[in-house]
This record gives C-alpha cells, structure tokens and sequence, in this order.
C-alpha cells in the first residue's frame, strides 16, 4: 500500500494522527483513509478550485484518482486536467507541475 499524509484538518476531523493518512489504492482507483477505510476522497464540485472532501466511498466517478509517479500528481479521473491541490483546504486545479501544492509523496507501508 502507498500512503499519503495530508497535513488539513478540515478533510477529517478526528483527534487521531491516522485521520490524516490516505492510501491509495491503484486497483480500484481509491484514495481512502487510513483511520475510517470507508472514508474516500470525492470531488464535491466538478469545476477548478472545485472543493475535495473525505465521504463515504461509494465508487462513483468522483473518488477517482489516479497517481503520477513521476510528476508527484494525484490527477482526478473523472475531470481531465484537474489535479489534487493542498494547501489550507484540498481543491482541484489545473495540473502544473510547477506547482508545490500539486506534489505528492507516497510511501511503501506495512499494513
């Protein structure tokens, strides 16, 4: 499994550190968190800046994502061109890799 750590309270409010560690799962296309694993990142609004929040998964085309390995992106699926961007909120945005708030960093884990 891969994870990601997102550094925002507001995608999970939990007291616990988990809340704030995704995984990704490449298969399904999933991102999930690692506290609630019924948790998924879903696109709320389908526009730029569109705002990305954590609900329940129900693997609809919105709690698509896929990860570039090389770029560090998270790209939405459903959504061309738009990609994961954090800073005090999580929104999507046109992918630019110039971009800090664009780069990912995921990490083998032992589950």
């Amino acid at each position: 499994m891969v994870t990601y750590r997102f550094d925002d309270e507001a995608v999970v409010e939990s007291a616990g550190l988990d809340a704030h560690v995704w995984f990704h799962d490449p298969l399904l296309q999933r991102i999930r968190n690692k506290a609630n694993g019924r948790s998924g990142l879903d696109l709320v609004e389908r526009k730029v800046k569109g705002m990305v929040q954590g609900r329940v998964c129900d693997h609809t085309p919105s709690q698509s994502w896929s990860n570039n390995d090389f770029t560090g992106q998270i790209q939405h699926l459903g959504t061309i061109g738009l990609c994961l961007n954090v800073d005090e909120n999580l929104y999507v945005v046109y992918c630019d890799t110039a971009l800090l708030s664009q780069k990912s960093t995921f990490d083998l884990i032992n589950p």
